[in-house]
């Protein structure tokens, strides 16, 4: 069975992962049931954007969270939760898995 995400999880993930955004012109938030809920027994939903109108760099959020989670990701198009395809128009949209809990990130 799959552990849960609590709101107060994701926002120490997301913490964890601004100095690397930010450096990369980029900023992150939570979405979905853990900030609908305050928890999600299925996913953390993170939404990546650049900064003020920075260049989109999709490739480039994607190596740095490879590193950060430490492992690949598969794209969300190949889960049937997603079977209509990319969702919400964005560059990339990916799962990783981050201590043993899934994570669904949405890049623009």
């Amino acid at each position: 069975m799959q552990r849960m995400w609590t709101l107060d999880e994701g926002v120490d993930v997301l913490r964890s992962l601004q100095p690397g955004l930010r450096a990369l012109d980029y900023h992150g938030t939570i979405g979905g049931g853990v900030v609908n809920k305050g928890q999600s027994d299925k996913d953390l939903d993170l939404f990546l954007i650049p900064l003020n109108g920075f260049e989109s760099r999709p490739q480039e959020i994607t190596m740095f969270l490879m590193d950060f989670f430490g492992s690949s990701p598969r794209p969300i198009r190949d889960s049937p939760d997603y079977a209509a395809g990319d969702p919400w128009h964005c560059k990339e949209a990916v799962i990783f898995k981050y201590l043993s809990k899934r994570i669904d990130v949405f890049i623009q």
